[in-house]
């Protein structure tokens, strides 16, 4: 991301970002009905996600909520909107969530384009304990450590529609893990809507 004046993300980055082709996000991980998101995690959505996190750079903040709320259509539609939390030690450091940001803003847009979400909540909590390779969540992780996913817990029970929100999906195992929780709170249905993935690509056939 450029950080040149006006709206963010501008044009030019806007354009520079890659969508998924189809099937990219397909099968959506365990425990989704559906998962979409923005654009591949590569280039410019990952300076811009990057800077978000890390740089506190928030001014994309309302624009990705657009997008979100335009890409989840009707499944926000009577829905909940939630998080997949921040790792504790994460959101102490940075004084926020970057993922509950990119819901409070996909929630209000959907509100301006009339669709009858239920709200934003806070359905999930993140086990403070520490994961292998240190306290910071999935960031720095390898592959076969990202697998394993995020201890998730509900807060309460479930709403029966859920839409989950986050910045980034590489393996699925947050947004599976997410999912597991709050269908075992009473959740029947359940989204994922994401500003950037890792493609899925099947393992080859032998």
């Amino acid at each position: 991301m450029c950080h040149r004046s006006g709206p963010s993300p501008c044009a030019a980055c806007v354009d520079a970002l890659r969508p998924l082709a189809a099937g990219e996000l397909c099968p959506p991980p365990d425990g989704l009905d559906g998962a979409a998101a923005l654009c591949r995690y590569e280039g410019v959505a990952t300076t811009l996600i990057t800077s978000l996190k890390y740089g506190r750079h928030r001014d994309a903040v309302r624009s990705l909520g657009a997008a979100l709320a335009v890409m989840g259509g009707t499944w926000l539609d009577g829905a909940t909107v939630c998080w997949v939390p921040a790792a504790p030690a994460n959101r102490a450091e940075r004084g926020f969530d970057q993922a509950e940001l990119l819901a409070q803003a996909a929630t209000a847009a959907a509100r301006r384009m009339a669709i009858p979400s239920a709200g934003t909540a806070r359905l999930l909590r993140r086990d403070p304990a520490p994961v292998s390779g240190g306290p910071h969540g999935q960031t720095g992780r390898s592959r076969a450590q990202r697998l394993t996913g995020p201890v998730l817990r509900p807060t309460g029970p479930s709403p029966v529609r859920v839409v989950v929100i986050d910045d980034v999906t590489t393996t699925g195992s947050s947004l599976s893990r997410a999912a597991m929780a709050l269908r075992g709170a009473g959740a029947r249905s359940v989204h994922a809507l994401c500003v950037a993935a890792t493609p899925y690509h099947p393992p080859p056939h032998r």
